[in-house]
């Protein structure tokens, strides 16, 4: 997914696998399909948390990044589809990648003003 350039006030648009869509359409969609779009956002804050040190996963340590994928289970919460494997199950960890994330999106949204 990628956010266009957009005129002030004019409305936000995403393309996602091709298909330009108003924000209002994204968020219309079922939730596995945005998550989707947000895991490498989260992968990236997990990169940049440092997370792949303590990963349970080998190909993350070996890499020295996230490469988690998450595979869906039936009893998963559908939010833990946008969150790498690193964090499930540990509130710390999940709390400090949101942290890094909204970190990050300030950090581009003011680079992006300039």
């Amino acid at each position: 997914m990628r956010k266009k350039q957009n005129e002030p006030g004019e409305q936000p648009t995403f393309v996602v696998r091709g298909k330009k869509m108003t924000q209002e359409q994204f968020m219309g969609l079922p939730f596995p399909e945005r998550a989707a779009v947000y895991l490498p956002g989260t992968r990236y804050a997990a990169e940049v948390c440092a997370f792949w040190k303590t990963c349970r996963l080998p190909p993350c340590r070996r890499a020295k990044a996230c490469r988690g994928e998450v595979r869906p289970d039936a009893d998963m919460p559908s939010w833990q589809l946008a969150f790498p494997p690193c964090t499930r199950g540990d509130e710390e960890l999940k709390w400090k990648l949101i942290n890094t994330v909204t970190r990050l999106q300030d950090e581009l949204r003011a680079k992006h003003r300039k």
